[in-house]
């Protein structure tokens, strides 16, 4: 199976970055909407702008929204991330929409027309490490999507501890 959301595919799949306003900023923050390569690059934490120091944000919520381009059936999702225990736990939630256009991106995902897909709790650790979250959609309840959001929930360091996402098509 190939990545469908890589770069170097001809798929044309974007991933950007999004604040909701609760932050606690910090001055090396992206602009809202900030394209965010490294996270279908292909790559774990290969390249400068992988780094793991890359912090935006000390306390709130942020949200990362890949553009499949066009609706996808989407066999599994997997979010490789690095573990930090000087930043805290990574909380986030996933959601999608198979709307032609991006939904609003702030406030209430669920009223503004996204559907929930999962939650994922702090992994237990006792040191800095890696860990991948996949996301296999029921087959019984297959997911077809255009738009992907990933919600850090309550993390003390925003959502940039995501390394790579990899979509594959079912």
């Amino acid at each position: 199976m190939k990545d469908y959301a890589d770069m170097h595919m001809p798929n044309g799949v974007t991933i950007n970055y999004y604040f909701s306003g609760t932050e606690k900023l910090k001055t090396n923050m992206p602009d809202q909407g900030m394209m965010v390569p490294a996270m279908n690059d292909g790559m774990f934490d290969l390249l400068p702008s992988d780094s793991i120091k890359d912090v935006w944000f000390e306390q709130g919520e942020g949200r990362i929204i890949m553009d499949l381009q066009n609706n996808l059936g989407v066999d599994s999702l997997h979010v490789f991330a690095a573990l930090d225990t000087k930043r805290g736990p990574e909380i986030f939630s996933v959601w999608a929409s198979d709307k032609p256009a991006l939904p609003p991106v702030t406030g209430n995902p669920k009223t503004n027309g996204w559907k929930y897909l999962a939650m994922a709790g702090p992994v237990d650790i006792w040191g800095n490490g890696k860990v991948v979250y996949s996301i296999v959609p029921d087959v019984k309840k297959p997911l077809s999507c255009r738009y992907l959001m990933w919600v850090s929930e309550g993390s003390g360091h925003g959502p940039y501890y995501f390394r790579e996402i990899d979509v594959f098509e079912r």
